[in-house]
This record gives C-alpha cells, sequence and structure tokens, in this order.
C-alpha cells in the first residue's frame, strides 16, 4: 500500500488567489470601460492624439452556415455556396492599439527651431 501525506493548502495561497482575482476584475472593468470610450470616440471620428500609440478600428466580418460541411456533403458546394452569399454577415469591431518607435530626438527639433540666417561673414 502507498503511503498517502495529507497536503495542506495554505492560507496564504487563498488570500493571494483572491487577491489578484479581485484585482484582475477590477482592472478588466476599467479596460472594458475606457476600451469602449475609445471605439466610440473612434467611431465619432476623434483624432488620436500624435505621440507613440495609435488606436484604430478593425473590423471581421462573418457568415454563420453552422452546418457547412453537412450541406456540402449532402447538396454540393454549388448549393453551399448560394446559400452562403444569402446569408447575412455578421460584422465584429476590436480596438486594436499600436505602439510606434519613439520619434528621434533630431526629428523633434526641426520641427520645433525655425533656421537661423547668417550674415556674409558666417556670425
Amino acid at each position: 500500500m502507498a503511503l498517502q501525506t495529507a497536503a495542506v493548502i495554505k492560507q496564504q495561497d487563498l488570500q493571494l488567489i483572491h487577491d489578484l482575482q479581485s484585482e484582475i476584475e477590477d482592472k478588466q472593468l476599467t479596460l472594458s470601460q475606457l476600451t469602449e470610450d475609445v471605439k466610440n470616440l473612434l467611431f465619432a471620428k476623434a483624432t488620436v492624439e500624435r505621440g507613440r500609440w495609435d488606436a484604430r478600428l478593425a473590423f471581421t466580418q462573418m457568415r454563420n452556415p453552422p452546418w457547412k460541411q453537412i450541406v456540402i456533403e449532402q447538396l454540393g458546394q454549388g448549393y453551399a455556396d448560394e446559400v452562403r452569399r444569402a446569408t447575412k454577415s455578421v460584422t465584429r469591431c476590436e480596438l486594436k492599439i499600436m505602439e510606434h518607435a519613439i520619434p528621434p530626438l533630431w526629428k523633434m527639433f526641426e520641427e520645433e527651431i525655425e533656421p537661423v540666417e547668417m550674415d556674409d561673414d558666417g556670425e
């Protein structure tokens, strides 16, 4: 017979799991609210402030004939294509956040500094 040892789940581990779940729920709620706000602003044609980050709306169209393979096997590819074309498409919209490289410092200075005119003496 195998000797079984009693394992004990520590209260510290349970507390940590509880705390992390609470943090994640709070952050997910904040994330979903911010994402929805930005999506609404992008739908309203708001511009994105220039800088390191950019935001775009990514649209995905899908058709959902769930029994596609069965229809192809039973009624043929032509009928399946006809049904697919007649099926209303579903469009999903996701917010895509992209990080851009920081522009080189010289580029920022070029935009801010006006050229200085020199005299004939070079001064």
